[in-house]
């Protein structure tokens, strides 16, 4: 038996004879039989159970009078690395990922920093923050500076992520928001600006990002709902609740048009699944003006006619435009080496978090930012490339005028003016909205002009994924000669504390092991305790035990599927990175690798750049038997 607690109870029922059948039967049956389960548990038991604890990823915020505040909502933006989590009290915290997690579950130089990894923090709900959304992630039609978010306060949050900024509060809802969802791409240009949001009074809303109002509150339904369907085409939302009743709303005039029963809501469900003809955004919206149009004048809704009258005449005037175009949705999706999933058997608990790596995403993106680093020599010389593709691509940049390099030199000095005038508005931009100038060691000036330790996050993301997965991965404890040489020359980092490892499969199911070696973890490791481990706190002592009882053994015994995978992990990983120009989890080594190859490109971008202005003038002025050339400022200056 599984209830909505979370809890799970198994019963081992006996085998009962004809005689224990009639003793039973002639027994009291006010009182009938009981029998317990055999086994009740549940995964905040389990957790609960853990001596000691185990770790939260923002664990390094809990401390002095705000200790304990529990996380109920996250979201992580991967091509940013970073994580969103909403928390009880109602704030909203923004920290890069890697970073964070390495703070939890890694030894190394970072443990001795007070304020790192550097954080953000949104204020801006009254009570708990129950959902969050990235609505660029899903379809990059929405901008990429908004996050949203619903808490427990009935409001729904516009936010400025890079600023953290709140931009505006949407407060239509008489219940906490539940959900947030975010309409198809094939929706009207208006309704594909919008994001769907529902609420614990049964209400459903389109809230427009842009203009910053509500277009459609469908608070009508008697029942929770369940399930929101939509069917652009014919400009419905479908609404189905938990009594099994559906509900079909106009999401551009935001009028309900029926509401449906039994087999006829089945049946609208059921044709919302159903896989459609790809279709161009352009073409599916002609017919729509016209019935808005008609609709908005049934209703006497000026605002829908209004709308549908400017959308027709817009659809008109692109459809050229839109008649080359495939739909984004239809798009193959963008595989990320890292994403971070938010897990809870119960919405009451607060929320674990699993770490999902794609081992083939995590080298291709290696590998791509490898190659970008190369000059167009070395690819050719490696067989990445081919020559004569290359200089095909060189002679259509190359200049015929006779004037190139003054064309050229204006052009840069247009575009060095230009770059001055940006540099100073981001500058301003930056301080109006709180941030200070860094200085080149790395922190940041106080108002008192004391200097507070900051780290500047510089680190290649890519490497720090990679370097998080090895040394989670890595046997330590097996040969402690080849621990040495990870720990020392490769930058490996140490676990502090055991971790839980599962596998995903293609059909995205997942199985994860929890954490089995805490219930014998005392029977495996009671060796004499050294002088180092006497002056230490005996629960350091023990968790340091099972981490490395867990690292050399446990891990690898845990399931034959398991230890497949994270071994070929590991030789796809080092294979990879040998393939490298010297590739390091060292922060100084690799900072010297950055520098190298800026360096390089700088030499290689000026050589080029020099070496096309004199193939230019060699070639307009060829005819000359003496040739020379004095380059004004601006060239001396590319």
């Amino acid at each position: 038996r599984g209830d909505s607690e979370g809890s799970i109870m198994v019963w081992q029922v006996p085998e009962v004879t004809d005689t224990q059948l009639a003793q039973i039967k002639q027994g009291n049956t006010d009182k009938p039989t009981s029998m317990g389960p055999k086994m009740e548990t549940s995964l905040t038991a389990a957790w609960a159970n853990m001596k000691p604890p185990p770790v939260g990823i923002l664990d390094q915020l809990d401390c002095g009078e705000i200790a304990g505040i529990k996380l109920m909502a996250s979201i992580y933006l991967p091509q940013q690395s970073r994580l969103v989590v909403g928390r009880q009290d109602g704030s909203i915290i923004i920290v890069p990922a890697t970073q964070t997690v390495m703070l939890q579950l890694l030894h190394g130089s970072h443990q001795q920093y007070d304020d790192w990894p550097p954080h953000q923090v949104l204020l801006g709900h009254a009570g708990r923050v129950n959902c969050l959304l990235y609505p660029h992630h899903t379809n990059p039609r929405y901008d990429k500076a908004h996050l949203v978010s619903g808490g427990v306060d009935f409001a729904v949050c516009l936010w400025d992520l890079y600023a953290g900024t709140l931009l505006h509060r949407f407060c239509v809802h008489a219940g906490e928001i539940m959900q947030l969802l975010v309409p198809p791409n094939t929706c009207s240009v208006r309704v594909g600006k919008c994001i769907c949001s529902v609420a614990s009074d049964h209400s459903v809303t389109l809230l427009s990002l842009t203009e910053r109002k509500c277009i459609v509150l469908a608070s009508r339904h008697l029942f929770p709902v369940v399930t929101i369907k939509w069917r652009p085409l014919d400009d419905f939302m479908i609404v189905g609740c938990s009594d099994s009743t559906v509900y079909v709303w106009q999401m551009e005039t935001g009028h309900l048009d029926r509401v449906l029963h039994g087999i006829s809501a089945e049946e609208v469900l059921y044709a919302c699944d159903e896989t459609t003809s790809i279709t161009n955004p352009g073409e599916s919206g002609l017919a729509n003006p016209a019935v808005h149009f008609l609709r908005g004048l049934r209703h006497r809704n000026m605002s829908a006619i209004r709308h549908a009258t400017q959308r027709g005449l817009h659809q008109l005037q692109q459809l050229s435009h839109h008649s080359n175009q495939d739909g984004i949705d239809h798009q193959k999706s963008r595989a990320f080496p890292l994403m971070i999933q938010g897990l809870r058997t119960n919405p009451k608990d607060p929320e674990s978090h699993i770490l999902c790596f794609d081992i083939e995403a995590l080298i291709v993106q290696l590998l791509n930012e490898e190659y970008s680093a190369m000059s167009p020599g070395t690819l050719e010389a490696q067989g990445l490339i081919n020559s004569s593709e290359y200089l095909k691509v060189a002679a259509l940049t190359q200049s015929a005028s006779p004037d190139a390099h003054k064309k050229i030199a204006g052009v840069l000095a247009k575009l060095k003016e230009g770059a001055e005038n940006v540099q100073t508005k981001l500058q301003a931009k930056a301080e109006s909205v709180g941030f200070r100038p860094i200085n080149v060691e790395g922190g940041t000036r106080g108002n008192g002009g004391e200097f507070s330790h900051k780290k500047v996050c510089e680190a290649n993301l890519t490497m720090e994924i990679a370097q998080l997965l090895l040394s989670l991965l890595h046997a330590w404890g097996l040969d402690p000669d080849l621990d040495l040489v990870c720990e020392g020359k490769l930058g490996l980092l140490r676990p502090m504390v055991p971790v839980s490892f599962g596998v995903l499969s293609k059909g995205g199911y997942m199985s994860l092991l929890l954490p089995t070696w805490q219930p014998y973890k005392a029977e495996m490791g009671k060796d004499a305790a050294s002088a180092l481990e006497a002056n230490l706190p005996k629960e350091m002592v023990e968790l340091e035990r099972a981490t490395r009882t867990f690292t050399a053994q446990t891990h690898w015994e845990l399931s034959t599927t398991l230890t497949t995978n994270h071994l070929l992990a590991i030789i796809a990983l080092a294979n990879t990175l040998m393939s490298m120009n010297n590739a390091s989890f060292v922060a100084e080594q690799e900072r010297n690798r950055k520098l190298q190859s800026s360096l390089w490109k700088y030499v290689r971008a000026k050589m080029t750049s020099t070496a096309a202005l004199e193939k230019t003038f060699v070639r307009t002025q060829g005819n000359r038997s003496v040739l020379s050339w004095k380059p004004d400022e601006a060239a001396e200056d590319l």
